[in-house]
């Protein structure tokens, strides 16, 4: 039995994650605090994945959710963490409060469903762990000072969580997407869309993308399906990374 654990579900990567694996696996369990309270007649959903309402900046809420989706589809085989939040801010703008949340969902939220799910993921003889993190995580935006650090802190959670899981078989890897057409991205999509992303901005520091398009969801999708379904197993560690070649290779 394949079970895989998407949170950000509800759109985004990670919905595209879900429509990539929804007919590659025998079970889906989208984690969203977007998601509506259960009601007390709630009924498994057989396809299209089993949405649970979880913030994963609680540790108790995503335990509950870790627990409920195994309870329902059996132990854990694969974890894409998709969750993330993006609030723009440079030196002077940047609020404290702006920064907390990044770093509580981008870095905290990921760590909790990772040790959360692990012990599932280790009765079920290991898997594959796969955190999206971003371009942003190696190159500096001047814009994005906060979401820059906590996606940096994200990467190398996952190589260390990445060092200690390989003994018991379950690989983390990490998928780094730069500009994608997402909500989250929110008025970037409309500027690459003019060609702003796509030409780059010199006056803050920002190269071009030398394919000339902003990646689209499903992309990503492909990508993070092939790791997750275990189809290169060896891969461990790895940062791979989808902008076409807005990092320069960095």
């Amino acid at each position: 039995m394949s079970h895989i654990i998407v949170t950000g579900g509800a759109g985004g990567i990670g919905g595209a994650v879900h429509e990539k694996l929804v007919s590659e696996v025998d079970s889906v369990s989208l984690f969203d605090n977007a998601f509506p309270e259960r009601p007390l007649n709630w009924a498994c959903e057989n396809s299209g994945g089993t949405r649970i309402k979880c913030d994963v900046t609680s540790m108790s809420e995503v335990v509950g959710a870790v627990r409920l989706a195994e309870a329902e589809h059996g132990a854990v085989s694969g974890l894409v963490i998709a969750a993330g939040i993006l609030r723009p801010g440079h030196a002077e703008s940047t609020e404290p409060q702006d920064l907390k949340d990044m770093l509580s969902v981008n870095i905290l939220g990921a760590s909790n469903v990772i040790q959360a799910a692990v012990p599932s993921m280790i009765r079920n003889g290991g898997g594959q762990v796969v955190v999206i993190s971003s371009n942003s995580a190696r190159i500096a935006r001047a814009d994005l000072a906060g979401y820059s650090a906590s996606k940096a802190g994200l990467s190398m959670l996952a190589r260390s969580y990445a060092l200690h899981l390989a003994e018991y078989g379950i690989g983390v890897n990490i998928v780094s997407p730069g500009s994608t057409r997402t909500d989250m991205l929110g008025v970037a999509v409309a500027d690459a869309e003019r060609g702003g992303a796509t030409r780059g901005t010199p006056s803050r520091f920002r190269v071009g993308i030398p394919t000339g398009r902003i990646c689209e969801p499903e992309e990503i999708a492909e990508i993070v399906a092939f790791i997750v379904l275990g189809k290169a197993p060896q891969l461990v560690a790895a940062d791979i990374v989808l902008d076409g070649g807005a990092s320069l290779g960095a």
